[in-house]
């Protein structure tokens, strides 16, 4: 057992701290604190939505410079050195 696993046995072994048979309810007060001040309305949700949309088409309509994909190659190396072609020549 190393010493961090006794730390954390010996922290297991001790009672609860008092305070914290309290922030259950603190939690849930605050919950319903936050819901009751920023409600989100389902119009402002559907605005970003159509927003976000207009500008992932216009950013790929507009763009200047055509893609170019890298080699594709599955452990890194390049094809032309791989140890199967090395070894036919």
């Amino acid at each position: 057992m190393t010493d961090l696993d006794q730390l954390l046995g010996l922290l297991r072994d001790e009672p609860v701290h008092p305070r914290l048979a309290l922030i259950d309810d603190a939690v849930m007060a605050e919950l319903a604190r936050r819901k009751a001040i920023a409600p989100i309305s389902l119009g402002g949700l559907g605005l970003a939505a159509v927003a976000a949309l207009l500008f992932g088409l216009g950013g790929t309509m507009i763009s200047g410079v055509p893609a170019v994909a890298a080699p594709i190659s599955p452990l890194g190396v390049p094809a032309a050195l791989a140890p199967s072609t090395l070894l036919t020549r």
